[in-house]
């Protein structure tokens, strides 16, 4: 079956799960609980010159993210302008992406929050328009690593109608990856 990048997104419905939080088994769900990984985990869409990202984050996480980036979203996140603002400039200035010699800005089309066992997870879909079709693409994903020197940023991207994909497995130490279609 040959996709577009918009049928991908419905024909994908929930689009993937992130890798399951697991919690120390004394642990209540109060305030202050950690869970045991520091993940993000994005799927990224390329058709012609348009790139789509979802991304999916702990919110307590994105939420320490963006007070360390000097925004506050008060009692927390949600389906906001100021808080959307928020998230763009973080997402922006940490996830990266260039195609070809373009460095592109994304906007928010998209967001929601769900659940992660019993963790909260925010997710939020990027749309982004490159100058020309996308033939390169290369990105810098250092969402949360400021936190955490145990972040691991799983990126999954596909190039449409090629169906070509790849996965990366983006660390503190090793945040780009290239994507040639």
């Amino acid at each position: 079956m040959i996709f577009t990048l918009s049928t991908w997104w419905l024909a994908a419905g929930v689009l993937f799960g992130a890798p399951a939080a697991t919690h120390d088994p004394g642990a209540g769900t109060g305030a202050g609980e950690r869970h045991e990984f520091h993940v993000t985990y994005a799927r990224l869409g390329i058709e012609g010159d348009v790139v789509q990202v979802r991304l999916r984050f702990f919110a307590d996480d994105l939420v320490e993210g963006l007070r360390r980036a000097g925004g506050d979203p008060g009692s927390g996140l949600a389906v906001d302008p100021r808080v959307d603002s928020l998230v763009t400039a973080y997402v922006n200035a940490r996830f990266v992406v260039t195609a070809g010699t373009a460095r592109l800005s994304g906007g928010i089309v998209a967001s929601g929050e769900e659940a992660e066992g019993q963790e909260p997870v925010w997710w939020y879909v990027f749309a982004y328009r490159a100058p020309v079709p996308v033939r390169t693409l290369t990105l810098r994903n250092t969402l949360l690593t400021e936190l955490f020197d145990d972040q691991r940023n799983i990126v999954r991207v596909q190039h449409f109608p090629s169906e070509k994909q790849q996965t990366w497995y983006l660390t503190v130490d090793d945040p780009e990856a290239r994507f040639d279609v």
